[in-house]
C-alpha cells in the first residue's frame, strides 16, 4: 500500500478495514464512504494514515478535501501533514481558517 511504502508504516488490520471504508467509490468511480465518523484507539494511526491517506486519495484534482480536527490538535496535525507533504510531493499545506454563519433549523 502507498503510505506503507512511502511513510515506512506497516499498517494494522483495524486501519486497512477504516481505509477501506473511508476511501469506498460508486461505481463512477466517485467517492462514497461507507463512514463519515471513526474512532481510534490513541496511536492507531488517526492522524499519520487515515487523516493523511484519506487527503491523499480524495483530493483528486476534481473533488475538494475539507480536513477538520478539534481545535486543540489543528497545530500538530497541520504540523505532521505539512511535514509528509514536503516530504513526499515537495509542496506545502495550507489552513484556510473561516468561520460559517449560525444558522436555524
Amino acid at each position: 500500500m502507498f503510505c506503507e511504502y512511502v511513510q515506512g508504516l506497516r499498517l494494522r488490520q483495524e486501519q486497512v478495514d477504516l481505509l477501506d471504508d473511508v476511501l469506498a467509490v460508486d461505481r463512477d468511480g466517485h467517492p462514497a464512504p461507507r463512514v463519515q465518523l471513526a474512532q481510534l484507539r490513541t496511536g492507531y494511526g488517526k492522524t499519520d494514515v487515515v487523516f493523511f491517506t484519506a487527503a491523499l486519495r480524495l483530493a483528486n484534482g476534481t473533488d475538494q478535501v475539507m480536513l477538520t480536527s478539534p481545535d486543540a490538535l489543528v497545530g500538530m496535525n497541520l504540523r505532521d501533514i505539512d511535514a509528509r507533504f514536503r516530504r513526499l510531493f515537495m509542496n506545502r499545506v495550507y489552513a484556510v481558517d473561516f468561520k460559517l454563519p449560525p444558522f436555524d433549523l
